[in-house]
């Protein structure tokens, strides 16, 4: 006879334990909080509680994962990453990416997150969904790392102008007291032409 589904009040990390114990037995759990979003004492927490926009995390501010405890295996397959070590690396050989990002290198916490720009091509085949280039990218950055496993989780984000079709000679285009600055007007796209545009924009236009 199945077990009832269980309600479980309260969704820090013991909830959160409970709720996948039950769920890995094939019990149905519901779990349910007070609080505006899970995490208990160890969540982040946003609104009033940031400084200059940035999540601050106000709970835990530390745990410890015993080697050899059911804790510490859950530990080691959050902080799994089996690439190895590199900041960022444009890609010219593989027909699906562009570049690819150890995103918890760049940001300093060793999160096993990559980012992976997808070419032209692929983009194009998945305007009106993003998420079917989701396969073909992942795949591209499994044979490059040589890794066995696919993503725990992954995510498409469309970006439509992601660059420019052409590039402008000229730093930016003034006319009629309208002004457009951007990546495309420069040598080439770029972070840092953009910055380079928008700049000499705003001199002409204080010094007109």
């Amino acid at each position: 006879m199945p077990k009832p589904p269980v309600l479980i009040v309260g969704a820090g990390i013991a909830g959160i334990a409970c709720a996948q114990a039950l769920r890995s037995a094939g019990v149905a759990a519901r779990v349910v909080d007070g609080g505006r979003k899970p995490g208990g004492r160890m969540a982040s927490r946003m609104a009033s509680r940031t400084i200059n926009g940035r999540t601050v995390d106000l709970g835990a501010a530390y745990f410890t994962a015993e080697p050899g405890t059911g804790f510490g295996a859950v530990v080691l397959e959050w902080a799994a990453r089996d690439w190895p070590p590199f900041h960022a690396a444009f890609i010219n050989d593989v027909p699906e990416l562009t570049s690819l990002a150890d995103d918890g290198d760049r940001r300093g916490d060793a999160a096993p997150v990559l980012v992976a720009h997808a070419t032209a091509a692929l983009a194009r085949e998945h305007l009106d969904d993003p998420n079917g280039a989701i396969a073909p990218a992942a795949d591209a950055v499994q044979r490059m790392l040589g890794l066995t496993d696919a993503p725990v989780r992954s995510f498409a984000h469309r970006w439509t102008f992601a660059r420019p079709a052409a590039q402008h000679p000229e730093p930016f285009l003034l006319a009629n007291g309208i002004g457009v600055c951007a990546d495309a007007w420069g040598e080439r796209s770029s972070v840092a032409t953009a910055w380079a545009s928008g700049d000499a924009l705003g001199r002409a236009i204080a010094g007109g």
